[in-house]
Parts: structure tokens; C-alpha cells; sequence
């Protein structure tokens, strides 16, 4: 009976820390995936690539801006994960230093191809979260952050 016990226990933790971890690699979302869930919320979606040509790091680029145009949603792909990190590290940066001190930012996961930043301050949030070789970026008022939240979490974000 005890083996029994000390068998199940160690099945419940290992089933624990597959959950726990993810069971699974997240793949990054392509942009006809991200244009068409926004689209289906109603948003409008715009190649903003023009505007990045200078850089060439950056392959696509889209806004999606709401049907009442009082926020949006970027979407970024780079040319590799090094690239793309490096964007997310600028970005993180970014908007820290232009929320100054802040005590409840919050680095979600950081993992070789992931990590997800966001943080409340001054009236608006701020996130930004990388699965390879692709970023997703918002920066909106306060008031639209269960939006953002419930749309990033529905793309994986």
C-alpha cells in the first residue's frame, strides 16, 4: 500500500511538472493567423513594413488598430530569434525607461525562443512577448488592458 502511495505521488508530481511547464514548444503565429483573428474582432489590420525598410532586421510588420481606433496591436517578424530578441530587449528597455521606477513590472517567462514582459504604470500597459522569431507589441491606455490581455493570450502571446 505504501508503494502504492509513493507511486501515485510521484505520477501526480510529474504530470504536475508537465503542466507546469508547458507539455509543449509554442510556435510563433504568422501574420495571416494574426491578421485574421484581429480582423474577426473587428480591427483593422495595416502592413506598416514601409516604415521599417531602413531596418534590416525586421521582415513584416502589421498594426491592428480597434474598431474605435483608441489602441492597437503590433505584430513583428524579424529575421531570426537573435534579431528578435534583441528587439524585445530594446522595447523592454524602452518602456522602462520611460516609466521610470516601477515596482510591479512583471518578466513573465523567459526561455530561449520565449519571454513576455508587461507592466501597469502611469496609466497604461505595456506588453511585449517573443516566441522565436516574432513580437507581439502593445503599449494602451490602462482601460484596454483586459483587451490586450484577452487577445494576446488568444494568439499564444
Amino acid at each position: 500500500m505504501k508503494s502504492l502511495k509513493k507511486v501515485l505521488t510521484v505520477m501526480v508530481l510529474f504530470i504536475s511538472v508537465f503542466v507546469l511547464t508547458g507539455c509543449g514548444k509554442k510556435e510563433p503565429i504568422t501574420y495571416g493567423t494574426f491578421h485574421s483573428k484581429l480582423s474577426d474582432k473587428g480591427f483593422r489590420v495595416v502592413d506598416v513594413g514601409e516604415q521599417f525598410e531602413n531596418y534590416s532586421s525586421i521582415k513584416k510588420a502589421y498594426v491592428a488598430q480597434s474598431k474605435d481606433a483608441t489602441y492597437q496591436i503590433e505584430y513583428y517578424e524579424l529575421v531570426d530569434n537573435d534579431a528578435a530578441q534583441a528587439f524585445f530587449d530594446n522595447n523592454k528597455n524602452i518602456f522602462l525607461e520611460s516609466i521610470g521606477n516601477v515596482s510591479k513590472s512583471k518578466l513573465d517567462i523567459t526561455k530561449k525562443e520565449y519571454a513576455r514582459f508587461h507592466v501597469t504604470s502611469k496609466g497604461y500597459y505595456f506588453f511585449l512577448s517573443r516566441n522565436k522569431n516574432t513580437v507581439i507589441y502593445a503599449r494602451v491606455t490602462e482601460s484596454h488592458k483586459s483587451d490586450v490581455v484577452s487577445i494576446t493570450k488568444e494568439l499564444g502571446y
